[in-house]
């Protein structure tokens, strides 16, 4: 709790002892808008909603970090985000663009950190040497309405939550091989999403609280679902267009469940068919 209550405090430079940043150390620092970590050399972990009751808008990282797991990723969850630097002396990251991206040893590709939630960019294309999309990389985005991705093979959960004017996302084929949890949780603009082909699996709740969506194409290469609950995220008008005799089409009649269907690449193409999956009756 050692800045709680500080209700004036604009700017924080934090020391090298610092190990542990815990729930409340910023705990009504409504005015905090920068902290400088530069110095900081051993930071082992940070809470994930640190910043939640603060205006932080511009955040410098460690000379020294080198990864960004599970402890440390509340370094960038501040939803009044918009500056990150990085010491000129750090080898692992780098920011372009206003986002932070991390070096892949012993490669020219790329991993995508963050995406600021105040960046003031509505349509975003992903440079082609990005392969992997960390945890919660774009997640809050304010003004973010569209994205695009072209040899994108990973991609972590959480990864556009609650991006509340998403409403595009163009993933080109053959890249992703999973739609990974919470993928747009929250992304309540979102009216259509094309999984692209190749992938093979969906994570739990991706489309969770997608509220809008209304038509989710799903490709024969999707083979596993990992959602006892895979139906009940989605809206009572959802429509799924998948190809025949596909194992989503075989998911869905197995767990008699009762939804709209377009069969991509044949004649019901622009046919919108009611299917009862509770009866025998043959699609």
């Amino acid at each position: 709790n050692l800045f709680s209550g500080c209700n004036n405090l604009k700017n924080v430079r934090v020391s090298s002892n610092l190990v542990h940043i815990c729930a409340n150390a910023f705990d009504g620092c409504y005015s905090l808008e920068k902290l400088d970590l530069s110095k900081v050399l051993n930071l082992e972990y940070v809470h994930p909603e640190i910043f939640k009751s603060t205006n932080l808008k511009e955040i410098i990282l460690p000379e020294n970090i080198y990864l960004f797991n599970t402890e440390l990723i509340g370094l960038l969850n501040s939803d009044s985000l918009e500056t990150i630097k990085v010491p000129k002396e750090n080898k692992c990251f780098y920011v372009q663009d206003e986002c932070l991206f991390e070096r892949i040893d012993g490669s020219d590709e790329v991993r995508f950190i963050k995406f600021p939630a105040q960046k003031r960019v509505s349509n975003f294309v992903l440079p082609d040497n990005v392969v992997d999309i960390h945890n919660m990389a774009f997640a809050n985005a304010k003004f973010l309405e569209s994205i695009s991705m072209s040899n994108v093979k990973y991609c972590g959960y959480y990864a556009f939550a609650n991006c509340e004017n998403l409403k595009d996302i163009k993933i080109k084929d053959e890249s992703l091989t999973c739609i990974p949890g919470s993928f747009v949780c929250g992304c309540k603009s979102i009216k259509t999403f094309k999984i692209p082909k190749g992938c093979t699996a969906i994570g739990l709740r991706s489309f969770e609280g997608a509220e809008s969506l209304s038509r989710l194409y799903i490709p024969s290469t999707v083979e596993t679902i990992y959602d006892d609950k895979f139906i009940k995220q989605f809206n009572k008008d959802i429509v799924f267009v998948v190809d025949k005799d596909s194992c989503i089409e075989k998911y869905l009649k197995k767990n008699k469940y009762d939804v709209k269907i377009i069969y991509s690449h044949s004649e019901l193409d622009n046919f919108i068919k009611n299917i009862s999956l509770n009866t025998d009756k043959e699609i």
